[in-house]
C-alpha cells in the first residue's frame, strides 16, 4: 500500500507541476471545458418525466375506456323465457307455468309450511 500511495503522489505532485506552468491560453480552455462539463451535468432533464406522462397516458385511456364502454344493467335476464325451456325441457308452456308463480308458492310454503 505504501508504495501505491508514494507513486500516487508523485504523479500528482507531477500533474500540480505542470499546472502551473501551462500558459494563460490554455488554463483558459481548460476552464471553458470545466464551465461547459458542469454546465452540461446540471441542464440534464429528469429522466421520470417521459415515465410520468407514459404512466399518465395510459391511466387516461384505460379511464376511458372503463367510461366509454356499455355496461347492459337495465334488464339481466338470468332465467331463460318459457318458450326457451320448452325447447330444451320437451314440456308443454303451461306446465312450465307454475315457474311464473314460484315467489307465491315460496310465500305460502312460509306462511303456511
Amino acid at each position: 500500500m505504501a508504495i501505491k500511495d508514494t507513486f500516487q503522489q508523485r504523479v500528482k505532485q507531477q500533474l500540480d507541476d505542470s499546472l502551473d506552468n501551462l500558459d494563460a491560453t490554455t488554463l483558459a480552455k481548460l476552464n471553458n471545458a470545466r464551465q461547459h462539463a458542469f454546465d452540461v451535468k446540471t441542464n440534464k432533464k429528469p429522466v421520470a418525466l417521459p415515465w410520468g406522462m407514459g404512466v399518465a397516458g395510459v391511466g387516461a385511456l384505460a379511464l376511458l375506456v372503463v367510461i366509454v364502454t356499455p355496461i347492459n344493467v337495465q334488464n339481466p335476464t338470468p332465467f331463460a323465457s318459457l318458450e326457451q325451456l320448452q325447447l330444451f325441457a320437451g314440456t308443454d308452456v303451461e306446465e312450465l307455468e307454475l315457474f311464473d308463480d314460484l315467489e307465491f308458492y315460496q310465500w305460502l310454503d312460509k306462511t303456511h309450511g
